[in-house]
């Protein structure tokens, strides 16, 4: 099975320690592994370095190949001349796949962490058999609070261990979640994956042919970087919405196991041991009279008196 990794990233939810040629990918934000090297880590599970294909952006391309090499000696790496979302991210590695049409393709995001990696795997082989059937197939999270910025999944029926897609959600409304959370039918999307490529391809070709129409072979230097002419007037946008919410031949298989999303500050807040204030404090921090906030240093000192429900994150040059 071939494996896409979604690295990269603008820098903007975990700004300021995140930023434009330094994402949320690079960073460590548990363990001895950034984000990058645990999902890399995490596909070894599922297949073999030769076929695991990292996309990023061409800014943070020679990053990316220094931290996969410590865990992979030949990676091999493609970068996008510009960011233009998933969906353009996901064509281009497919047409770099060109010849492996009747291969399935593992697609994983970087701003996840998963506790048992044999759930992982047994849930793999379970969606591989799906897609080897023609199906999209998703992996469903049970919803454990009323998250907005996820998207949602509305499953239709159980058949034999998966579950048909209904519907497709991407980032609904808050008023809309605390309903869906309330039902058994809903689950949250994990950004995960599985497909036969021929499928994906198909699936571009009848939702989204203007993201990738005209991509070649030809597209790729022999360093794997994209040519600009081949990004310069696609369209910006996200696999969910150019083809998630639309495709027809959607299935999902539940993960049941702890899923942890490194998206935002408050998702790494939730993730993070408290104090007996319920507060998240790393590095110079003096807090009195301090409940439920994120209160992180990376080198100042840092006194909060009085607040609540507050973030406060200090870096070198900057701080939010």
């Amino acid at each position: 099975m071939k494996c896409i990794i979604l690295a990269g990233g603008s820098g903007e939810r975990l700004w300021p320690v995140s930023r434009e040629l330094y994402p949320k990918s690079l960073l460590n934000f548990y363990g001895n592994n950034t984000l990058i090297q645990s999902i890399f880590e995490l596909a070894l599970k599922i297949t073999s370095g030769s076929n695991i294909i990292t996309i990023t952006n061409v800014r943070q391309y020679s990053d990316t190949k220094m931290q996969i090499k410590e865990k992979y000696k030949n990676p091999i790496i493609i970068s996008e001349p510009m960011s233009k979302d998933t969906a353009p991210a996901i064509a281009s590695a497919i047409t770099f796949l060109e010849g492996k049409k009747d291969e399935t393709v593992v697609i994983l995001p970087v701003d996840f962490q998963i506790k048992d990696y044999n759930i992982f795997k047994k849930a793999t082989d379970e969606a591989k058999k799906l897609a080897r059937k023609g199906y999209i197939v998703s992996f469903g999270i049970k919803p454990e609070y009323n998250e907005y910025g996820y998207g949602y999944i509305q499953i239709e029926n159980t058949q034999k261990g998966f579950k048909r897609v209904k519907r497709f959600i991407e980032k609904p409304k808050k008023e809309a979640t605390s309903e869906y959370i309330k039902q058994k039918d809903f689950y949250w999307n994990s950004g995960i994956y599985i497909a036969k490529i021929s499928v994906l391809k198909e699936a571009f070709e009848k939702y989204a042919k203007e993201i990738n129409c005209g991509f070649t072979k030809e597209m790729f230097d022999d360093n794997g970087k994209i040519k600009y002419e081949y990004y310069e007037k696609i369209p910006e946008i996200s696999i969910d919405y150019a083809i998630m919410e639309k495709a027809d031949n959607m299935a999902m298989i539940e993960l049941e196991t702890e899923w942890k999303d490194y998206g935002s500050w408050q998702a790494i807040y939730r993730h993070r041991e408290k104090d007996s204030n319920n507060n998240v404090i790393e590095g110079n921090v003096i807090s009195e009279n301090t409940k439920d906030s994120f209160i992180y240093s990376s080198k100042e000192l840092i006194a909060t008196l009085g607040i609540k429900n507050t973030i406060v994150i200090e870096t070198e040059d900057a701080v939010l």
